[in-house]
């Protein structure tokens, strides 16, 4: 239990600016590696500044969501759209070793679309067994960047920083989901911005104390 919120949504806002900010420029732009003498430690460096946004506010806002008091109804019940891509047939489920380059393992030509609610999300990425970075090419679309000939000369435009594909040991057996940069990012600003203003409750025949509703109004980020 987190002792107070606000510090916390506070932190969702900023992890919120930062995926926002990697996925605008393009690969080594966003890596800040083009002209460095150590491009690995630099790229290293900028994925774990990613990689630590993504975590820190997944486990933040899983969390906050299980505070029924600390957060609005309507944040408890958000769902987010997320495409799923099936488990091979001759595939089995990929080892911690396969998981360090699991497409292969996944029919990416097969997406299907769904919903899940948000704390499922969060548990998606804090569970995270594969976990890879959706380099998106400009104006091609996943479906399609999935069968291009390794001679397209398309393959050597510019990539962006679209998403994440991630699986728990669980769901990897099954599908690979992609999860969308600013799917996550709007998820985070929405808890940033939560603001409980007022609580109903009521006494149970022990004199117990239980929540019926938590309402509120967006919180003004400066």
């Amino acid at each position: 239990m987190f002792n107070e919120s606000w510090p916390w949504k506070r932190e969702l806002g900023e992890c919120a600016n930062q995926l926002r900010a990697a996925g605008q420029m393009t690969h080594w732009e966003s890596l800040d590696v083009a002209d460095s003498e150590d491009s690995y430690e630099a790229e290293t460096e900028a994925v774990f500044e990613v990689e630590r946004a993504l975590m820190v506010g997944s486990f933040a806002l899983r969390r906050l969501l299980g505070m029924p008091y600390k957060v609005t109804k309507q944040i408890r019940k958000s769902t987010v759209e997320v495409t799923a891509y099936p488990l091979r047939a001759d595939r089995s489920a990929p080892d911690f070793l396969d998981a360090i380059s699991a497409f292969d393992w996944y029919d990416l030509t097969r997406p299907a679309r769904g919903q899940i609610t948000t704390a499922q999300m969060c548990n998606l990425f804090v569970h995270s067994h594969v976990l890879h970075f959706a380099w998106d090419l400009a104006g091609i679309s996943v479906e399609e960047a999935s069968i291009l000939q390794e001679d397209d000369p398309r393959l050597s435009g510019p990539v962006t920083l679209g998403g994440f594909y991630v699986a728990t040991d669980t769901s990897s057996r099954t599908h690979l989901t992609r999860v969308e940069l600013d799917t996550v990012a709007d998820s985070f600003e929405a808890m940033a911005q939560d603001n409980v203003v007022a609580l109903s409750l009521r006494r149970d025949a022990r004199g117990r104390r239980h929540l019926l509703d938590a309402s509120g109004e967006p919180r003004i980020l400066g």
